[in-house]
């Protein structure tokens, strides 16, 4: 049996308000239909996120229900759940009404559970709708429901929670991978957008199929080794065989400028357009400091000519002190604005002021604590 697997598709998403970006995610659904018709698979799994919301806009329904008419006209079934973005935030209602359940009642797709799963050409598939962290109760509650599975024959589970290997922080993990009972000979997982494959000693496969488009710019250097798409597998053997099958979809990059050279390092250092679409640029700016309106009006006079969309990913255009990002500002900066509310207004010391700034500045967990640690006056 060969199956396609896919997740975290996010139909409606309107990255930074641009049409563009949304129709860059009904463009990349599109090519993975186009995928599973041309790769003559039996069926094609999604692990969760089909839609951005749970109440997603007229368009995206529609795109939905286009493609995935597409696949059942060619005789494919879609098996997918509900993931955390799918499901309504509600609770005391019992389980909601989901996207997934139109699309169920229109034929187009089919949501395994535990206890009733779905068959298809020998292989069962059973799946769990995406559950919530609530405590500690819950968390349990989960993980005996995964040890309870006794899998018939050979079997896949699709689901969509976080895994404590993966996401090590309490109340971020629901389950861990050694929660997947071993008799399952493919774990496709969502919720990750970064794709990835373990294979366990048995020869049972545990996947993430990862987000098809960049939706976040941590996903960029991931992107860069391994692609965006879907896993092809193929479970008519003893082990799964698992390849990755990539699409094409909008270049995106982290580039540094300085601001001294703002223009002149963003013409140079952008990625060429694909298939006629612009880059979205991620910068780190260096350098001096620059005003807010006039490098706005740097932004403006490039977007829509090198790239689709630029944006702020960190400021690095202040000193460097003592081993923490102190301030070095100009009057009237973001920087200089909330010093003068810190000590003014709050009542802070300039030195608590600053170390506050440079809480907020820092992106490293180990400064961060060193930072606190400090602030609090337990530094040693």
């Amino acid at each position: 049996m060969l199956l396609l697997h896919v997740s975290d598709t996010h139909l409606g998403k309107r990255q930074y308000n641009l049409e563009s970006r949304e129709n860059d995610l009904y463009e990349v659904f599109s090519q993975l239909v186009d995928l599973a018709i041309k790769e003559r698979v039996d069926v094609v799994i999604h692990s969760g996120d089909l839609f951005d919301v749970n109440n997603p806009s007229n368009e995206a329904e529609m795109i939905a229900i286009r493609e995935l008419s597409r696949l059942k006209d060619k005789g494919i079934p879609f098996i997918g759940i509900p993931g955390d973005h799918d499901t309504p935030k509600r609770r005391g209602l019992g389980r909601s009404v989901t996207v997934h359940d139109m699309l169920q009642t229109l034929g187009l797709i089919k949501v395994p559970e535990l206890s009733e799963p779905i068959e298809v050409k020998g292989v069962t598939i059973y799946g769990k709708r995406h559950v919530p962290l609530l405590n500690e109760d819950s968390r349990a509650d989960f993980q005996k429901a995964l040890r309870s599975l006794k899998p018939k024959g050979k079997s896949v589970l699709v689901l969509h929670q976080g895994v404590k290997e993966l996401l090590p922080f309490d109340y971020a993990y629901q389950m861990s991978f050694s929660d997947i009972p071993m008799e399952i000979a493919y774990a496709a997982l969502g919720h990750f957008h970064d794709r990835f494959v373990m294979r366990r000693e048995n020869g049972s496969v545990v996947a993430i199929a990862g987000s098809p488009d960049i939706i976040d710019e941590r996903e960029i250097e991931g992107y860069k080794r391994n692609g965006k798409g879907a896993w092809l597998v193929d479970l008519s053997k003893d082990e799964p065989s698992v390849t990755g099958l990539n699409v094409k979809l909008r270049p995106q990059d982290v580039i540094e400028v300085n601001t001294s050279s703002f223009e002149q390092d963003i013409t140079q250092r952008a990625p060429k357009p694909v298939g006629g679409k612009l880059p979205v640029l991620h910068l780190i700016l260096k350098g001096e400091p620059i005003m807010k309106d006039v490098l706005m009006k740097k932004i403006a006079s490039l977007e829509g000519k090198v790239a689709e969309k630029i944006r702020i990913y960190k400021d690095n255009t202040y000193i460097l002190s003592e081993g923490f990002k102190d301030v070095s500002v100009v009057k009237g900066s973001l920087n200089d604005l909330i010093l003068e509310y810190l000590i003014k207004r709050e009542g802070y010391s300039p030195e608590d002021a600053k170390l506050i700034l440079s809480l907020i500045a820092s992106d490293d967990e180990e400064e961060m604590k060193s930072i606190l640690t400090k602030f609090a006056g337990l530094e040693k």
